[in-house]
This record gives structure tokens, C-alpha cells and sequence, in this order.
């Protein structure tokens, strides 16, 4: 009988046991952003985790955390020397085959829809005749790394600007429709701009050398780099920087503050041994 009396006293106390643990908290599942009901169920703890900076998510360097200039530089033109380099390659990929096309001839239905595509891209409407290969040419076309690397630079301030640490923004570029960007803080009353967000780094560097090769404003820099091709000259940012003057409100100052860029860090050493597509 006493035997069987333990028995039951130890099953009394598993079952309390059991009841208990019910109310023991368990551990997040989640590490982001979790309520942990720990003493106080109606008063959560909430944990949060700073979400990191896009330039982190993206590899960045961390430039601000570089205190020698030269450093900084130099660590700034090998982050950015392939990006600019690789969308080169690509643009070139491309003007070579519109210069086939050109010279052979359309005789399927997937070269005039690659044809139909690149016009859109580049905002060149209309049948695909002489002067539609021309314009096109005009745009599709390298930009000079010495050029690319000096506006990123200045853009952003060398890494280290708001828009390109949050935004991956490292050309100043904006964008007009609410929420698809940051808003500048010194942004002018009646003003609606942003200052566009890039998923990545790559991107913004793929955008900006797009704009230049599409919108109006840059019409002057695609001649001078057309008459470059035309006098078979070695097609370099400080050149292309004179057909610059409405990238900035600062007008030829900027256009003067690039090309000091470029000569003051030697960057048309970058350029030499770009290879041109073909002529025109």
C-alpha cells in the first residue's frame, strides 16, 4: 500500500510539472523584429535589429570609415572600375550587332523584334532604315570610365553622401513620382523630385550611363562622341565632359570640376585601353 501511495504523489507532481512548463516562455523563432511576452503578457518586449545600410547589404566599402584620402580614392576606382567596365562590355555586345545588322541586312522575325526592343530602350521610334541605324549608333556607345568614375565620385562625395549610403545612388539621379526614392533635404518648396533608390550598386551605375546615352539633355556629349569616332580619336571623359553642361545647375563650373577630376587622379589612364566598336 505504501508503495503504491509514492506512486501517486509522483504522479501528482508530473502532472504539476506539466502544468507549469505550459507558461515557461520559449525563445524567438524570429530575429528581426519579435514580441517576447516575458513577465508582463499585456507590455511586450520588443527586440528590434537596425536594419543595415544598403551600401552594407551591397558590399560596399564602408568609404566614410576611410581616413587617408588616397586610400579612399583608390579603394573608390577599384570598387567601380568593373561595374563601368562590365556595362561597357554589354553596350559594345550591342553596337556590334546593330552595326552587322546595319551593313547585312534584317531577314528574320527575331532580329526586327531585337531591333523594335533596342529602339524602345534607347527611344529611337520608327522603321529601321539609314538614319534609325545612325541615331542609334549615336547612343549606343561607350561611356568613358575616367568619365563614370569621376561623376560617381563627385556625385556622392567620394561614398560617403546620404543618397548613395541609403539609396545606392552615386550619380545624383532623380526619379518624380511620389515614394520611389529619398527626398532631399534641401529640396525646394513647389519642388516633387526625389533622389531615386537602387536595389543595387550596379544598377545606378547601368541607369546613369543609360541617361547619357538616351535623354535629350545629352545630345551634345553623343556628337562630340560621335566626332570622335569620325576623326578616329580615343574617346575620353575629359572630352565628353564638355557636352555636360545641363547634368548639373552649376553648368560649365561642373563641367570644369570633372575634367580637374579626371587630370588631378589620372583617370584617363582607364580609358586608353578601352576597345571601340567599329565606326560609324
Amino acid at each position: 500500500m505504501r508503495r503504491t501511495s509514492i506512486d501517486f504523489t509522483l504522479l501528482a507532481l508530473l502532472i504539476a510539472l506539466i502544468g507549469i512548463s505550459q507558461f515557461v516562455p520559449r525563445p524567438p523563432e524570429h530575429s528581426l523584429e519579435v514580441a517576447l511576452e516575458i513577465t508582463e503578457p499585456d507590455e511586450p518586449v520588443v527586440v528590434k535589429v537596425t536594419p543595415k545600410q544598403a551600401w552594407e547589404l551591397a558590399g560596399v566599402p564602408d568609404f566614410t570609415a576611410i581616413q587617408n584620402v588616397q586610400e579612399k580614392k583608390d579603394a573608390f576606382f577599384s570598387y567601380f572600375l568593373p561595374m563601368v567596365e562590365h556595362q561597357n562590355r554589354m553596350i559594345l555586345k550591342h553596337r556590334s550587332r546593330l552595326i552587322a545588322l546595319r551593313a547585312n541586312g534584317t531577314s528574320s522575325e527575331s532580329e526586327q523584334a531585337w531591333l523594335d526592343t533596342m529602339g524602345r530602350i534607347y527611344r529611337v521610334p520608327g522603321v529601321h532604315d539609314d538614319a534609325w541605324f545612325a541615331e542609334m549608333l549615336m547612343r549606343v556607345d561607350i561611356i568613358p570610365p575616367s568619365l563614370a568614375l569621376a561623376q560617381a565620385a563627385n556625385e556622392s562625395g567620394w561614398g560617403t553622401s546620404r543618397f548613395a549610403r541609403e539609396g545606392n545612388n552615386y550619380f545624383g539621379q532623380w526619379c518624380f513620382t511620389k515614394g520611389c526614392g529619398l527626398v532631399p533635404n534641401s529640396r525646394a518648396s513647389g519642388f516633387s523630385h526625389e533622389v531615386r533608390k537602387f536595389d543595387e550598386v550596379s544598377d545606378s551605375v547601368r541607369s546613369y550611363m543609360h541617361n547619357l546615352n538616351s535623354h535629350r539633355e545629352y545630345q551634345a556629349l553623343r556628337e562630340l562622341r560621335a566626332n570622335a569616332h569620325t576623326n578616329n580619336m580615343t574617346i575620353t571623359g575629359a572630352y565628353l565632359a564638355q557636352g555636360l553642361g545641363s547634368y548639373s545647375e552649376r553648368g560649365y563650373e561642373y563641367v570644369d570640376e570633372l575634367v580637374r577630376m579626371i587630370n588631378g587622379n589620372r583617370l584617363a589612364r582607364f580609358d586608353e585601353a578601352l576597345e571601340v566598336a567599329g565606326d560609324r
